[in-house]
Order: structure tokens, then C-alpha cells, then sequence
């Protein structure tokens, strides 16, 4: 073959992604056809699932008989946090992918960033007006919040704390999650161009960064006194980076996961026996006590047992839903699907319902802990409604039809 005819097969476009073994030396994945992509249809189950998880997270911040024992965190070894970082890989993953494929890197990065850039935003905003409300709390004559939710440096020094939020430095309670999906949209388009090159080794990054973490506990980056984050972004990335390789197989093969119904029956095995051992506990037997138990360190650093449930729960809830049913279309699943569509704005504002109704409750004593299920559930139905209208529902008010008017009456 002459060099003309070698530069014309190397620039010959390929459209179907590349499924052949992964060679040991880095090679560049064959790419498809500009314009060979489409937009996929948005996966209403995806919504639904991203709906009920905000809605659990108002409820386990609540802390109260739901955290204990209604969400699916109870009854196994992760929990909402685990699943929509997941999620929200896979989401972007696919958008990032589709847009780099038909308007270039340039607009795909962009608008990755922009994206990042928004969060942001929200973020820094979040946590100065959540701040402000748990230190104006301290007018009601209750007892202080401050030091619970990690603001004492924003008191002392509000405007360096400001300074160090903006930095993503400082992570009091609740919006410490928020800086995971920051620093992960950053860095995915690097991730996503390295698995463009190498294929599934570019896994090898994270999956090593996240064990360091769990050998040499590497802190994550905190720099405010008093405001240790819950979510220590160098393991939890990893769940993000694996939705994102997700989301763009999904979208360039078709397969987000390899078929075959053994990985069903793993995944079940492994959130059975996570159902069971929290039920051992639940229980006071004695196979429970001898389990290991979440704590706020081992979720942390998202300790292997976490992972591999958050993983195998994933798994099994996206081979047993199906893409598409008539009961994804009713009002209460078009509900939760509002509310998964838009996630970050009901996060930010459960999180003001959440800090209310805990401490209504500590007002009101445990003798009237059965306000809880009516004051969550007004939160929710609030929390729908916001969403709703965000996607352009508004209620339809029938008024009451006017006789018509008689020619020669008096008016």
C-alpha cells in the first residue's frame, strides 16, 4: 500500500464502537462518524429513580424514624449518596460523549464546564444563605445550631470562609456533597478523552485513587477549622468516573453493562446479603452485632463494602425496571420524574425544609415525634410542586360561568 492510499484507509471515518479485546499498550478507540449520533430520547426511568433518591435524602436529613428505618439505606450498606453520584456520571458521561462526537471537543468541554460553572454558583449560594439561617437561628432562643452544621468559621471569620467555600475549602453539613460533582465534572472530560485513547484502562486512575484512600486514608482538600466534609472527593469520584464510562458505552454500543443474566444474579446475592445482615441488626441477633456497621468515617473515605452495594444495587434496579411503562406517565411518578429532571435546585431547597422540620421536632419533644411523617410529607409535596412548575405545570382554576346578558336588562 502506497502513502497516499495509507493516509486515505487512516482517515476512512468509523461508526461502530469498538467492543475487541483491551490491548496491554495504549491505543487510541476507534471513533464514530461526525454526525453519525443522535440525541437518545431522555430515559424517564433514570428521572423517576433520581426523584425518589432527593426525596429519601430530605428524609434521612431529618434524622428521624424514616432515616432509621424507611429508606433503602437502612436495610443494606449504602445509601441515596452512593447512587446519584452514580447517576449522574452516567448522565454525563452520555452528554459529554454525544456532544463531543457531533460539535467537537471545544463545545463538549465547554459545556462541561459551564455546567460545573453553575453548580458552582448554587453551591457558594447555598451555603452562605443556609449559613445564615442556622446562625439566625440563634435568635430563637433554642439552642445553637452552628457548631452541628460545621459554621463556627463563617462566624469568626465570615469573609475568609466565604473566601475558602469559594475555593471549595470549606464544607459544612449538606453542601459538602455538592463539591463531588464539581471537582468530577472538572476532570471528566480528561477522564473521557484517556478512555477514547486506552479503553477501560483508563479505569485504573480512579479505581487506584480511590484505594489509596482506603490504605493510606489520603484526607480530602479542607482548609476551615471546624467543618470536616462527609465526602472525601478523592473516593468518591470513582462511582461518578464508572457512570460516566457507563453512560458513554451506553451510548456509543447500546450496552451500558455486559449482557448475560450471571451479573443479575451476583448483584442480587450481594444486596440480599446486605438486606439480611441489616435486618441482623435491626434484630439484635447475633450474626448482626459481628457485622461491620456504617459510620460517618467509613463513609468518608466510601469504604469497599459501600461501593460494592451501591455498585450491585445499580445493577439489579436497571436490569428489573424497565426503560419504559405505562406507570412512569401517572402523577406520581411524573412527579418524582420533575423532580429528578431538576435535582440540584429541590437538593439546595430540602435542604432548608430538612433543617426546619428537625428542629420543629426538637421543639415539639419526642412525644409528638408523629409530626414527622406529616411535616416530610408536606416537604415533598412542596418539593413537587416546586418542580412541576419549574417544568411549566400550573394549576388550572375553574371559575364559575357568568349567565350572559339580556338585551333591555338593567345591568
Amino acid at each position: 500500500m502506497d502513502r497516499a492510499a495509507a493516509h486515505a484507509a487512516a482517515a476512512t471515518p468509523v461508526t461502530v464502537e469498538s467492543d475487541a479485546p483491551m490491548r496491554l499498550l495504549p491505543r487510541r478507540a476507534p471513533l464514530p462518524a461526525a454526525g453519525s449520533l443522535r440525541r437518545p430520547a431522555r430515559d424517564t426511568r433514570v428521572d423517576i429513580i433520581r426523584g425518589y433518591l432527593q426525596l429519601t435524602i430530605v428524609a434521612s436529613h431529618v434524622a428521624g424514624f424514616a432515616s432509621r428505618w424507611l429508606i433503602h439505606g437502612a436495610w443494606g450498606y449504602s445509601d441515596s449518596s452512593e447512587q446519584f453520584v452514580l447517576l449522574s456520571g452516567l448522565m454525563l458521561g452520555s452528554v459529554f460523549t454525544l456532544k463531543r462526537h457531533t460539535r467537537g471537543l471545544g463545545a463538549a468541554v465547554r459545556d462541561m464546564l459551564g455546567r460545573g460553572a453553575r453548580l458552582w454558583r448554587s453551591r457558594l449560594v447555598t451555603l452562605l444563605v443556609f449559613g445564615a439561617v442556622v446562625i439566625a437561628w440563634n435568635f430563637t432562643g433554642e439552642p445553637s445550631q452552628v457548631r452541628i452544621y460545621g459554621f463556627p468559621y463563617l462566624v469568626q471569620a465570615p469573609l475568609r470562609a466565604a473566601a475558602l467555600a469559594a475555593a471549595l475549602l470549606f464544607n459544612p453539613a449538606y453542601v459538602d456533597a455538592l463539591d463531588v460533582f464539581i471537582l468530577c465534572m472538572l476532570t471528566l472530560p480528561l477522564f473521557l478523552l484517556a478512555v477514547e485513547r486506552v479503553g477501560a484502562w483508563a479505569l485504573a486512575l480512579p479505581i487506584g485513587l480511590w484505594g489509596a484512600v482506603q490504605i493510606w486514608h489520603l484526607p480530602s482538600p479542607d482548609m476551615a477549622p471546624g467543618a470536616a466534609t462527609a465526602f472525601n472527593v478523592l473516593a468518591w469520584q470513582l462511582p461518578f468516573m464508572l457512570g460516566a464510562y457507563a453512560g458513554r458505552r451506553k451510548l456509543l454500543t447500546g450496552r451500558a453493562l455486559p449482557e448475560g443474566r450471571w451479573l443479575t444474579w451476583l448483584a442480587g446475592i450481594v444486596v440480599a446479603a446486605g438486606f439480611a445482615a441489616r435486618l441482623a441488626q435491626h434484630l439484635h441477633l447475633p450474626l448482626g452485632a459481628a457485622l461491620p456497621v456504617t459510620t460517618f468515617t467509613e463513609k468518608l473515605d466510601l469504604w469497599p463494602v459501600g461501593l460494592v452495594h451501591a455498585l450491585a444495587l445499580a445493577i439489579l434496579v436497571s436490569r428489573i425496571v424497565p426503560p419504559e411503562a405505562a406507570w412512569m406517565h401517572g402523577w406520581p411518578a411524573a412527579a418524582l420524574a420533575s423532580i429528578g429532571r431538576h435535582s440540584l435546585q429541590v437538593y439546595c431547597t430540602g435542604i432548608f425544609f430538612s433543617f426546619l422540620i428537625q428542629q420543629l421536632l426538637a421543639m415539639a419533644g419526642a412525644a409528638h415525634a408523629w409530626l414527622e411523617a406529616p411535616l416530610t410529607v408536606l416537604a415533598f409535596v412542596i418539593l413537587g410542586i416546586h418542580a412541576r412548575w419549574r417544568d411549566g405545570w400550573r394549576p388550572r382554576v375553574a371559575l364559575p360561568a357568568l349567565s350572559p346578558r339580556v338585551e333591555g336588562r338593567a345591568p
